[in-house]
């Protein structure tokens, strides 16, 4: 893997997960506005912001499709990326987990 797809799909990640965030400003009203650096032409098919729908280019901004563009990288590679990098780093559900609250001294309820 590239090291602009490994960026990029640690980006797509962290933005999805609100540990990063696209580049861009509020106004008055309040809705949000990517910057000139964040802005590329996939955005151009977004709604604007208006007061109904303030983050609708946050939103997309977060997106596969964004991101790629942003890092100049293949959409479906980064689907591919994005989407192994998600198995690899899943939680067991609680079902499937051998620890239970009352298996484990150190947890209490």
């Amino acid at each position: 893997m590239s090291t602009q797809l490994e960026q990029a799909t640690r980006e797509v990640l962290a933005r999805q997960s609100r540990r990063s965030h696209p580049k861009g400003k509020w106004d008055d009203n309040p809705r949000w506005w990517p910057s000139k650096d964040e802005r590329r032409d996939c955005c151009s098919s977004i709604r604007e912001p208006s007061g109904n729908w303030p983050w609708s280019l946050m939103q997309h901004c977060r997106t596969v499709v964004h991101v790629a563009q942003l890092y100049d990288v293949d959409e479906s590679e980064l689907r591919r990326a994005v989407r192994q990098a998600s198995k690899a780093t899943e939680l067991p559900s609680p079902a499937t987990c051998p620890i239970t609250p009352t298996s484990s001294p150190e947890l209490s309820l």
